[in-house]
């Protein structure tokens, strides 16, 4: 049975390039044979003005809960998308955001296939607007 691995990088840039953001967000795609490839993402931060990674939560502002903010505004986009929301819809809480990149305007959420949604629906990227997390980012 012949497999694949294949990884793609893409970049995000936000702000001026002595202090703004960057983020490199590896798209992973495997297909091993099962009923369906899959894709998953891993990103990586950077504050290039303070010279250190940002995390999910260096992202948001200490004592706040922004998985109770992200929730309903991603729900609501995968809807107008046409997704069937699970009644249960984020089991894995922060841990299903750790995948994001910084832009001027938004912050971009990638999840990797079956971590929301159904397997079938493959991977998904939500754009969210930066003013939407305005109260609770850092």
């Amino acid at each position: 049975m012949p497999y694949d691995l294949e990884a793609k990088g893409t970049t995000y840039r936000s702000g001026t390039p002595a202090s703004g953001t960057e983020s490199l967000v590896f798209e992973v795609y495997s297909e091993s044979g099962g009923a369906h490839p899959v894709t998953g993402y891993q990103a990586f931060n950077y504050d290039l003005g303070k010279g250190v990674a940002i995390t999910f939560d260096a992202l948001f502002k200490p004592g706040t809960k922004p998985v109770e903010v992200l929730d309903p505004i991603v729900e609501r986009e995968l809807k107008k998308r046409g997704h069937e929301i699970p009644q249960r819809f984020n089991d894995v809480g922060a841990k299903a955001y750790q995948n994001f990149a910084l832009t001027d305007d938004a912050v971009i959420f990638f999840f990797a296939q079956g971590l929301l949604l159904a397997q079938v629906d493959g991977p998904l990227e939500v754009s969210v607007p930066r003013t939407e997390l305005a109260s609770v980012l850092a």
